[in-house]
């Protein structure tokens, strides 16, 4: 029988995530406010405030940003700080319970039935928030209050 190591799975998701080319937090900082002397603090301020999702690249030695908080200009979109404190009411997606941001990313980067789309296939939260974000929003809520063993 072939076991699956759960670690060796989610590097290789975290991996394929960071392969998506997400921003910089300089290139975050840079596209939302270009006054600012180092467009980094710009990004980590946004992230320490809660309003902005970062993971941390061990080698890139930086954070990148999932896409999906922007526009196609690099701009941060409405909402992402209320989804990141829907996310929160889960222990297990709180900030502190998640320093490297990447329990949060894995959740909104996997499919669920939660947010089906219209031909009955699981979609990804990360997926839907750009087109309706306070279906993601509730999706978060739910998914707090239920009881995380019940899907093991």
């Amino acid at each position: 029988m072939n076991h699956l190591n759960p670690e060796k799975a989610a590097a290789a998701i975290r991996d394929e995530l960071l392969a998506l080319g997400w921003p910089t937090s300089t290139e975050v900082g840079l596209a939302n406010d270009n006054s600012v002397i180092d467009p980094a603090v710009w990004a980590k301020a946004k992230r320490d405030s809660g309003e902005l999702l970062g993971v941390w690249s061990a080698e890139d030695q930086t954070y990148r940003h999932p896409s999906f908080q922007f526009y196609a200009d690099g701009t941060l979109r409405p909402r992402i700080k209320e989804l990141l404190v829907a996310l929160a009411e889960s222990p297990d997606c709180s900030a502190d319970a998640d320093p490297s941001g990447w329990c949060r990313a894995l959740c909104l980067h996997g499919s669920s039935y939660a947010l089906m789309g219209a031909h009955g296939e699981p979609r990804a939260a990360a997926d839907v928030f750009p087109e309706d974000p306070e279906s993601v929003i509730q999706w978060a809520r739910r998914r707090a209050e239920q009881d995380p063993n019940l899907h093991w």
